[in-house]
């Protein structure tokens, strides 16, 4: 093989590699820009679901105040309950009074 020849073919593989460094360059920048908007993707997906955590925080928040109101409307409830009660006992003994005044 003669000079001229093997500096064809030196050129030839060069070439070829060349292309395929370009093609490889290629592939990592396509590879790299797939990563960059995987990596946004998944900081978006966890930004909402800080923000869908931040209102289920809120809500639980709101029910349980509005659990707590309500133990103190039962309890509020009962206690005037028992204050009707203590009324009609006393109007019961009144009566109890005046029916045994009436029948002496």
């Amino acid at each position: 093989m003669s000079l001229e020849q093997r500096v064809t073919t030196l050129e030839n593989q060069n070439r070829e590699t060349s292309e395929r460094l370009g093609n490889i360059e290629i592939s990592v920048k396509n590879n790299q820009n797939s990563l960059k908007k995987l990596f946004l993707q998944s900081v978006r997906q966890e930004n909402k679901i800080e923000a869908l955590d931040n209102k289920v925080e809120a809500l639980d928040n709101k029910v349980e105040a509005l659990d707590d109101k309500v133990e103190a409307f039962k309890q509020e409830t009962r206690e005037r309950f028992e204050k009707m009660d203590d009324r009609f006992d006393k109007i019961e003994d009144t009566l109890a009074i005046i029916v045994n005044h009436l029948q002496n």
